[in-house]
């Protein structure tokens, strides 16, 4: 009764997965749960690389056995208990294609955002072209939280992209939608193991959602430091591991069996929790279509 999708943001270089999302469409319950999990989340025993970020798994992966998007799909299921059915991947200058193809995504935006330079999106009732949506769903800097802002901030981006979803197939037809998909497809704006057809069916149950039956979570864990080998200080994200397990028993394994610490290769640097705010981030994209934006460095 699951079909569960892994989406991949690469940066320019396409060697970092600084968007990575576990999309699991729930057919028998008519919901659709995504996790985010932050690019910073460290996975020591996956990746060379002295940050030991999970975003560095693609091109660092200790694993040299299997493809590059295999270690990543390893990755996530040894450590968060979801099997991977297929995966779907886009590069940061392929949104900017992806949302003109459709004619932008509507959103209010509380403040203005600049993104660099004269890179600036307007406050108020806009519709992201395609250079502002890239701009939007990378910026961070301002930020309070960093990285775990931008997360956060994505999620406004999910539910505004959801409702253009809703909005195509109500105003347009669901033909028109697939001959998006179909574009999409040919030029090679996605990378994926997925057929057009395949694309197109998950694309109609998310037209089938309302709102308030599309839920995100967030892996919990707390931002931290620490010394690497090569003499280096790295910041990072360390995962919350019993309330990881928590979360992914309730929204993300209804038809298996309890997962438990043993069942998980995920590794809790901090023990002594300086911050539980993001244990319970759970909301449905219906509460994020009247969200604020995160807080700011400079509010």
């Amino acid at each position: 009764g699951q079909y569960t999708v892994l989406f991949l943001g690469f940066d320019e270089d396409q060697e970092l997965t600084d968007v990575i999302w576990i999309c699991q469409f729930d057919i028998a319950a008519a919901k659709l749960h995504i996790l985010q999990i932050p690019r910073d989340s460290a996975v020591p025993n996956y990746t060379s690389n002295p940050t030991t970020k999970i975003n560095s798994v693609y091109y660092y992966a200790w694993e040299q056995d299997s493809s590059k998007i295999q270690r990543v799909v390893n990755c996530v299921q040894e450590n968060f208990g979801i099997p991977i059915d297929a995966y779907i991947t886009t590069v940061c200058t392929d949104v900017v294609d992806m949302v003109d193809l459709i004619g932008g995504i509507p959103m209010h935006l509380d403040e203005q955002i600049m993104y660099e330079g004269d890179k600036i999106i307007p406050a108020g009732d806009v519709v992201l072209t395609g250079e502002q949506a890239e701009w939007f769903v990378r910026f961070r800097h301002d930020w309070l939280q960093g990285d775990i802002g931008r997360v956060q901030n994505q999620r406004r981006f999910m539910a505004a992209a959801m409702q253009k979803l809703l909005s195509i197939v109500q105003d347009e037809g669901r033909l028109k939608l697939y001959s998006y998909l179909k574009t999409i497809y040919q030029n090679e704006w996605i990378a994926t193991n997925m057929s057009v057809d395949d694309l197109s069916k998950v694309a109609d149950f998310a037209s089938t959602l309302s709102m308030d039956n599309v839920v995100v979570n967030m892996v919990p864990g707390e931002a931290a430091d620490y010394v690497a080998a090569d003499g280096n200080k790295y910041s990072f994200y360390s995962v919350h591991k019993q309330a990881t397990i928590d979360m992914l028993n309730e929204y993300f394994r209804p038809y298996q069996n309890v997962m438990t610490s043993s069942d998980t290769a995920l590794v809790e640097y901090v023990t002594n929790y300086q911050y539980t705010g993001f244990d319970d981030t759970s909301a449905t994209l219906e509460d994020m279509e009247e969200a604020t934006e995160p807080p700011r460095v400079n509010n």
